[in-house]
């Protein structure tokens, strides 16, 4: 980084605390830069390992609770095992309402 670039980064990054970025913010900031996946492969290879493996335990941990508690909501919103199938496998609400409907109607 050339010193008028060392600049310009560093007025951004005061503009950046003024406005007391959040995480969210920075990372549709990187987004619409196009750094996102540069900056997760920079941090990545940066970062104590230990620190990237607490990460992904993490998150690993909240998408198994994320999909128990989305195959509970199924279980004990579904009429019938047909309908839980169909919630299980993806299919949106209205087609398992209208499908619902023309079982009803025969």
């Amino acid at each position: 980084m050339n010193k008028s670039e060392k600049v310009i980064a560093d007025m951004i990054v005061e503009q950046l605390k003024a406005m007391e970025v959040d995480g969210e913010t920075m990372q549709y900031i990187l987004n619409k830069v196009g750094m996102d996946d540069q900056m997760h492969r920079q941090l990545v290879m940066t970062i104590p390992t230990e620190k990237t493996l607490e990460l992904l335990k993490e998150k690993r941990e909240l998408s198994y609770q994320k999909e128990e508690e989305s195959l509970a909501n199924i279980m004990f919103t579904s009429e019938t095992p047909e309908q839980l199938k169909r919630e299980f496998e993806g299919e949106s609400d209205e087609e398992i309402e209208a499908e619902r409907k023309k079982d009803l109607e025969k």
